[in-house]
């Protein structure tokens, strides 16, 4: 049986067709403070993965202000196991995406395939660059478990629609 790469390959087709993903979990980032103005950088926002399985895409939001220009003045951070930055810049060191940049100015996922393990720490942390405004920022992440995608496999290959 090809498993779990055609329900894996189904997801990621669906993200690219239609900007979104169904997920069996999603993990989200704890609420941070309002951050006031230039510069200002969150406290680490955890997210630690209680089974495994693989994260398939990515979402931003701000939502204090929730306009293009303000998703294009915030930045967000990621870094795995706390020693691997997701976005890097052009030297190799750690960078903050522009939320506008990964996620667009409407409810799109940014599509990713990493597996994770039980007790994977993902922390996320943000940067304000808005010279004049407050912001509120979260990020969650899509998420297939491996015993929801073993189940999903039982149940096709039961109709015969994976086959054996």
């Amino acid at each position: 049986m090809d498993f779990p790469r055609n329900i894996l390959a189904l997801a990621q087709q669906t993200l690219a067709l239609m900007g979104r993903v169904g997920a069996t979990r999603v993990y989200t980032t704890p609420p941070v403070t309002a951050l006031p103005g230039p510069g200002t950088i969150s406290q680490p926002a955890a997210v630690r993965f209680t089974t495994p399985g693989w994260v398939l895409a990515m979402y931003g939001q701000e939502s204090q202000q929730a306009t293009p220009a303000s998703y294009a003045r915030t930045g967000v951070r990621v870094q795995i196991g706390g020693d691997q930055d997701l976005f890097i810049d052009g030297n190799g060191g750690p960078s903050y995406g522009s939320m506008l940049s990964l996620f667009g100015g409407v409810n799109n996922w940014f599509p990713l395939v990493r597996r994770v393990v039980q007790g994977d720490l993902w922390i996320t942390t943000f940067r304000n660059n808005d010279p004049a405004l407050a912001i509120t920022p979260e990020v969650d992440f899509a998420f297939f478990a491996d015993a929801d995608l073993a189940q999903m496999a039982a149940g096709a290959s039961a109709v015969g629609q994976f086959g054996s």
